[in-house]
């Protein structure tokens, strides 16, 4: 497997340009003047193919900045900027695949300890995973929920399920039929992990789809979220036997905690299926969710448990100190789903209202429009110690280059004109380089954002992964 020389990210950290500003916007003492780049571990895809591309990120207990790229390597970083040789010698590991297998990641987390935790879908080859009508393949599962779990060291955690590698199906039931005469495509659940957090006692929680239908002509799903104890076996105190299926948000794509435990997601929802429906989503509307510690709805929260989101697709979610619900969502018009939407910040109350004290009836609209390209707008958010959120996304420099962007409201919604440039801070990469941040996260009130990058001269290829940390 290909691996990220640590000298070539040094290099890359001295060859970039200092910033052009001090006026509390990039953290100097990260990387160089703020910034840091890494090259991509292989070409970049087409548009609309991200395999290579993909990122995450999070941080650990002593501020380590940890980033999961494409769907192959674990990098962590000293909190200068610099790869972290504690870690695996040279601050990046291959992620760990079955044999066979191919594994597709959703999110990395780190738990109290600072072991690392890579959450995703463990894929069969194709002939297994898709065997067509007149095949039923039995044995294991033809996809499956899948945790690996890294010590401090960078090697695997052998207490953690198979040698630091958890496989589940939750023991959901297997697609259902299309008709009578159909023939079944799978004898066990097939399910796809979306999202990843951990819990306070080390416990990885997954959300995501699994297959309620599946036939040669048509395709369904219900949502789940699902938990496994802090050695990798299915919890079964949690909700039901370890999973709660949720028929009502069938894609789950956020996935988040609140202070007193409960775990909160979002996703779009489809219509009950009758007969056949086509596959991806059936509607734009969506849900928030509110499942307790036990996995258990939430009745406090909007009656059932869930409050709807209708015509708006969530790109970010977090739970502030007092337990309120902040969202980032992209809302559409009823009469035009297609077309470019307006960036919306929702605040609810743990009770699901909206939040009377945050912007108009507790929503606020950015002055950003998020178009079909994603290249200018807001994509993400994280709140600061203080509640104040943090909108990250891409948007035209000052000398015109596409790069990161940020915004800091405060509590009541309002743009906060004392953070950068009047509320907002951009930075470039080089005028060639093309980037936005499609993460944030916040080390101490440290703002660290993370994006991809294409054009650049600086990276082999022209393509790779951009990250700079901000003062608060």
């Amino acid at each position: 497997m290909k691996k990220i020389p640590v000298f070539l990210v040094l290099v890359l950290l001295a060859a970039l340009p200092p910033s052009a500003s001090a006026h509390g916007a990039l953290d100097k003492s990260f990387g160089t003047g703020g910034r840091v780049l890494v090259p991509a571990l292989a070409p970049f895809p087409p548009e609309g193919q991200e395999a290579n591309s993909r990122l995450s990120t999070a941080s650990t207990p002593d501020g380590k900045l940890v980033a999961l790229i494409g769907d192959r390597q674990v990098l962590r970083f000293l909190q200068n900027g610099k790869p972290d040789p504690s870690f695996a010698g040279d601050g990046s590991v291959d992620i760990a695949v079955e044999p066979g297998r191919t594994f597709i990641p959703a999110g990395v987390a780190v738990d109290s300890q600072g072991r690392i935790l890579v959450g995703g879908t463990s894929v069969p080859p194709p002939e297994t995973a898709n065997p067509g009508p007149e095949k039923s393949p039995s044995g294991p599962t033809p996809t499956r929920a899948t945790v690996i779990r890294y010590l401090t060291d960078g090697s695997l955690d052998p207490s953690f399920g198979n040698g630091g590698v958890a496989t589940t199906s939750f023991e959901l039931p297997p697609p259902g039929l299309e008709s009578a005469n159909s023939v079944r495509r799978y004898e066990s659940a097939v399910v796809e992990v979306r999202a990843l957090t951990v819990t306070p006692a080390d416990q990885p929680v997954l959300a995501g789809t699994y297959a309620t239908i599946a036939s040669p002509s048509c395709y369904a799903s219900d949502g789940f979220v699902g938990r496994l104890d802090a050695s990798g076996n299915v919890d079964r105190g949690f909700a039901k036997e370890g999973v709660a299926v949720d028929a009502q948000v069938r894609q789950p794509q956020q996935l988040v905690q609140s202070p007193l435990g409960d775990l909160f997601y979002s996703g779009l929802t489809s219509p009950e299926p009758v007969g056949c429906i086509a596959p991806g989503p059936q509607s734009i509307d969506g849900s928030f969710a509110d499942l307790l510690p036990t996995g258990l709805p939430n009745t406090a929260f909007g009656g059932s448990g869930q409050v709807s989101h209708p015509i708006s697709e969530v790109y970010g979610l977090a739970v502030d100190s007092r337990g309120r619900l902040v969202s980032l969502e992209q809302s559409y018009s009823a009469s035009y789903p297609e077309a470019e939407g307006q960036l919306r910040v929702r605040r609810l109350l743990p009770s699901g209202a909206p939040d009377p004290a945050f912007g108009k009836n507790g929503s606020t609209w950015p002055k950003a429009t998020l178009g079909v390209t994603r290249r200018v707008g807001f994509l993400t958010l994280a709140l600061d110690s203080r509640n104040r959120i943090l909108l990250a996304g891409g948007g035209k420099t000052r000398k015109g280059a596409f790069g990161f962007q940020l915004m800091r409201l405060g509590t009541k919604g309002k743009l906060d004109r004392s953070f950068g440039r009047q509320g907002r801070i951009k930075t470039g990469f080089g005028l060639a380089a093309e980037t936005k941040a499609s993460t944030v996260l916040l080390s101490g009130d440290k703002a660290i954002l993370g994006g991809s990058i294409t054009g650049s001269p600086k990276l082999p290829g022209g393509n790779g992964f951009a990250f700079a940390r901000y003062t608060p």
